[in-house]
């Protein structure tokens, strides 16, 4: 059964996100998967989003479970400038500037992808993911969260259907 309680998802340490407890407990990430199934309809989606880093695993098992494809939207590295990509500029939560970056000889042929994640919090890099992939011709069918903290407006806001295991505001 999918975790009920925001601790159920999450290991804290002195109030705070420590880390995902579902990468270490394997129901968790299959209840998760049944989640996104329940929410999106699988069938009209060609690929799956992983945001660095905790969206590679969420993005990954969702690839395995459903036979599909994945994008990797990297933290862009100055290595990355010899090899070809696309690239976003933005500013993260703390107000700095931030680059998103996908390795075009990576990409998978597709037309629409669900992007999947663990937190949204201020939506910045849920903006800077769409824009990228908009530039590449990739239509986002919507947003997967394990925690949305931005609050309900998320699916209004950012013109996708976002849905999430768990709403809470991480800071007040």
């Amino acid at each position: 059964m999918l975790a009920k309680s925001f601790t159920d998802l999450f290991a804290w340490n002195n109030g705070k996100i420590e880390d995902v407890r579902f990468w270490c407990e394997p129901h968790l990430t299959l209840d998760v998967l049944k989640r996104i199934e329940s929410e999106f309809s699988i069938c009209d989606v060609e690929g799956f989003v992983g945001i660095e880093a905790r969206g590679f695993y969420l993005a990954g098992a969702a690839s395995l479970q459903y036979g599909l494809p994945t994008i990797l939207v990297r933290k862009h590295k100055s290595f990355f400038d010899k090899m070809d990509h696309a690239s976003v500029r933005f500013q993260n939560w703390k107000g700095d500037s931030e680059t998103l970056t996908v390795m075009k000889s990576s990409l998978p042929k597709l037309n629409s992808a669900l992007i999947v994640d663990d937190i949204l919090d201020t939506g910045a890099s849920l903006k800077a993911t769409q824009q990228l992939l908009t530039s590449l011709d990739i239509k986002v069918k919507g947003a997967f969260y394990l925690l949305n903290s931005y609050g309900e407006s998320a699916s209004q806001d950012f013109g996708i259907p976002i849905k999430s295991a768990l709403t809470r505001k991480l800071f007040t």
